[in-house]
């Protein structure tokens, strides 16, 4: 994955953050065996959450989803997001150069 945007609409749980991981070959990253985490940080660079994603199949296509909870969407703006794996005691990030952007829109009152 390289650096994206994601957008959703405040309060909403649809649809869900789905992103192919690239590794620093830019090829699909081997998830096999790897937990995958979900870290953003708000529009103020607070930490907001940091939370387990499925690994789709096959886990060689390097394709990881979260699927939004309830209070996930609340906090309006541009989050900063990466996804964080442990491969063989060793962490990497994706996006390794940049930050995702997940954008929550104002939902209408």
């Amino acid at each position: 994955m390289s650096g994206a945007y994601f957008y959703i609409k405040q309060g909403d749980l649809l649809p869900s953050l789905r992103a192919t991981l690239l590794g620093p070959d830019d090829e699909p990253a081997d998830l096999t065996g790897v937990e995958v985490r979900l870290r953003l940080a708000r529009p103020d660079g607070t930490f907001f959450f940091d939370r387990v994603v499925t690994v789709e199949s096959p886990p060689t296509a390097g394709v990881a989803r979260y699927d939004w909870q309830a209070g996930d969407t609340d906090v309006e703006g541009a989050h900063l997001g990466e996804f964080r794996g442990i491969f063989d005691g060793k962490l990497l990030t994706f996006p390794n150069y940049q930050h995702m952007i997940v954008w929550i829109s104002r939902r209408l009152p």
